[in-house]
């Protein structure tokens, strides 16, 4: 049989669970063996027989007895004597065997949601009590789990993505249950959009086409509005009707996942005359140009430098941010004597973008302290 995957070490739950998405057939039962390094209810071989796989299944417990057997008899403890421990042990075994704390039975929310639960519907059949459950979640079954304790039977999972969740009980005497593990899917990311952008325009009508992806539930529908409160559906493509030459719009369109997160996006049209006569011409909007030129690499503390020293959004219109090791600031007052690295960045109204950074060295000098 191919592509058997590694089990190694993931719980007996675990590894079925790997098994039927695989559609690989396995023997239900597992074999038990004795490993010093692996705990027990963990897998610790895996083998192949009439194209089935058996699992065998860590458990110390019956090693640890059988060993006590062997020491007593090579003590040369008499063979009456021995017989009647051994059945004494046997019955241990067979005690032990049959008291294993399963794996509790759990339920969990199904598809895409922006959160998602998973309960314990089913505790473990055992004798002692349960003083909680612990749970962990991870991505994927091989990583190791970070256990955490539960105060509510289970647990409700809010960050993003499909993931693994495992819980188990946790006995009065400190021993643990099986595991048992369910997937949910998580989605608290709102749909990325590339573009919005103008596709055509006639003289009482404008087409637009977004380009947006949503990488966990998918994009569930594309609305749009002219006044950012009243939308309606539309696809990838909508065209705005009933419009008029000489007003300004803003166009709006809102992308929605398909758990409801959603984004938002807008363009701003100054009156659709001069719209066609842009479209019309192929108007090339310039890119916007930034300097530091002004500030020398080494300044005194007490010098004052505007930020930046030039800027040119050419035929467009913009907005200009400076800042100083992450901060935002519009010059150099206050600036600590040592080294600073300054970011200056001019974006256009229509998303062209130019950067400068300078780093420079704010020093003190002694003929400017009075």
């Amino acid at each position: 049989m191919k592509n058997i995957p590694n089990l190694k070490g993931l719980s007996v739950e675990e590894a079925k669970s790997i098994l039927d998405r695989k559609g690989i057939e396995y023997e239900n039962e597992t074999k038990k063996v004795f490993s010093l390094l692996v705990e027990n209810g963990k897998i610790v071989k895996i083998e192949e027989k009439d194209k089935k796989i058996i699992l065998y299944e860590s458990n110390r417990n019956l090693w640890l007895i059988l060993g006590i057997l062997a020491v007593l008899m090579l003590l040369g403890l008499s063979f009456t004597f021995g017989n009647g421990i051994y059945k004494s042990i046997r019955d241990q075994i067979i005690e032990i065997g049959s008291s294993e704390i399963g794996a509790p039975e759990l339920e969990a929310e199904k598809g895409w949601g922006k959160k998602r639960k998973v309960i314990v519907v089913k505790d473990p059949e055992t004798d002692k009590k349960i003083e909680y459950y612990e749970y962990c979640i991870r991505e994927n079954l091989n990583e190791n789990c970070s256990w955490n304790k539960s105060n509510i039977k289970g647990v409700v999972v809010t960050e993003t993505g499909h993931k693994y969740v495992t819980l188990r009980a946790v006995l009065e005497d400190k021993t643990k249950s099986k595991e048992a593990t369910k997937e949910v899917y998580v989605d608290n990311n709102a749909p990325e959009i590339g573009s919005f952008k103008i596709i055509k325009a006639t003289i009482s009508s404008i087409t637009v086409k977004v380009d947006a992806i949503d990488k966990h539930s998918g994009i569930d529908k594309y609305m749009y509005s002219q006044n950012g409160i009243d939308y309606i559906d539309g696809k990838e493509e909508y065209t705005y009707n009933n419009l008029t030459l000489d007003n300004k719009y803003t166009l709006y369109t809102k992308v929605i996942d398909k758990v409801g997160n959603e984004s938002i996006v807008s363009i701003e049209v100054s009156s659709l005359r001069e719209l066609l006569r842009e479209l019309s011409n192929g108007k090339e909007w310039d890119t916007p140009k930034i300097d530091l030129n002004k500030i020398p690499s080494s300044i005194d503390y007490k010098d004052i430098y505007e930020l930046p020293s030039n800027y040119d959004f050419g035929n467009d219109t913009g907005v200009v941010e400076c800042k100083v090791d992450g901060v935002v600031l519009t010059n150099t007052k206050g600036l600590k004597p040592g080294k600073h690295l300054i970011k200056c960045t001019a974006t256009s109204s229509h998303n062209k973008k130019a950067e400068v950074e300078k780093e420079i060295d704010v020093e003190i000098n002694p003929d400017k302290l009075t």
